[in-house]
């Protein structure tokens, strides 16, 4: 059994999410509302960006 991999500081650099939400520092961002792409179907994921630039 390999030992498990530890967890990325996540706090160490910000992160970015591309969305028009009024949100403040700690909110919580969840999957399973509707996506912006496609059918709207729910999404299954969160994505996060490194650069504002790319959130945008």
């Amino acid at each position: 059994m390999r030992p498990a991999t530890p967890l990325p500081d996540l706090t160490a650099q910000p992160l970015y999410h591309g969305t028009k939400a009024d949100l403040q520092p700690s909110d919580l961002i969840t999957p399973g509302f509707a996506s912006n792409y496609g059918q709207r179907k729910p999404a299954a994921f969160v994505y996060l960006s490194a650069t504002l630039e790319a959130a945008t």
